[in-house]
Order: C-alpha cells, then structure tokens, then sequence
C-alpha cells in the first residue's frame, strides 16, 4: 500500500513532537530537582547564620550634644511640635488690618523667643494660617519659590495682602 505524500510527511513531524514532549518532560523534571536543591542550601544557610551580638548596655546618661558657643541646646524634636507647644495665634485673613498686625506681632514674639531661621519662621507662620490666609499662602507658594523666602519677604508679601495701610490712612 502506498500512503500519501500528506501523511508521510506528517509522521517524522508527530515523531519529533513526540521527542520534543518527553525533552522538555525531562527538562522540567530536572529544574525541580535543582530548585528543591536551592531550597534546601538556602535554608541550611539559615540555619548557619550566627545570631546578631548582644547590643552593648545603654550608658546609665546620655552625652550631652555638643554645642557652638552661645547656642542654646534645645532638645531632639520636631520643629513644629516645639512651636505647637508655644501656641501661637492662628490667622484666619481677616480684612481688618489691626487684627492682621496684631497676629504678626504676636507671632513674631514666639518665632523669636523660638529663635528660629528665616525658612523657619516662614513655615511656622504658614503653619497657622487658616481658611482664607490659607487660601491666600497656596497662591504665594505658586508665584515664588518659598524655600528661599527670607521673613521679611514673608512679611512683605503679608503686609501687601492684610496690611492695607491706605486703609488705615482713612
């Protein structure tokens, strides 16, 4: 019987497919093998790790934080929870241009006792601005870059928006 171009060429194909199948069957196998392998070095390697050192005993009181002459030594906590505790006055942008001076007056008594940098100030004051004066701080961050802002740039630019002096010529 003579077979068909068509099937004859389709056996070697399934032959190969075949051999194929049982390659890769094998290759497998041999790939679990190897990470059962890893696994177990890895977790012999574990096990052989020596436990960290004892951590030395805390001296009975801490050093003293060395200071440049003249600099009060102030003790290791955030900036704004030392100016929390001071409680300086919140400043909501009112229109009445006394009350905007006496916030910063007022203000300025902490941020001085406090004895802060001028970015320092600058984010305390920002700190306590609400609603409108909060409103009015987000569209100065926009315009300028705030990082650089000396106090007195801060100043200005609070005296420019609630300190209307032609206001209080009237």
């Amino acid at each position: 019987m003579v077979r068909p171009r068509a099937a004859a060429a389709r056996q070697p194909q399934e032959v190969n497919l075949a051999e194929m199948v049982v390659n890769l069957q094998r290759r497998l196998e041999d790939q679990e093998r190897e990470m059962q392998n890893l696994r177990e070095q890895l977790a012999q390697q574990n096990q052989e790790i020596p436990p960290p050192p004892a951590a030395p005993a805390q001296p009975a009181a801490p050093a003293a934080p060395a200071t440049q002459a003249g600099q009060p030594v102030f003790r290791q906590e955030p900036l704004y929870e030392r100016f929390r505790r001071m409680k300086p006055p919140e400043f909501e942008g009112s229109t009445n241009p006394l009350e905007a001076e006496e916030w910063l007056t007022s203000l300025q008594i902490v941020l001085n006792f406090m004895n802060l940098t001028d970015q320092e100030k600058v984010f305390c004051a920002s700190y306590v601005m609400k609603n409108d004066a909060r409103y009015w701080w987000e569209t100065v961050q926009m315009r300028r870059n705030v990082l650089e802002m000396t106090w007195n740039d801060f100043i200005q630019e609070f005296n420019d928006k609630f300190y209307n002096r032609t206001a209080m010529k009237a």
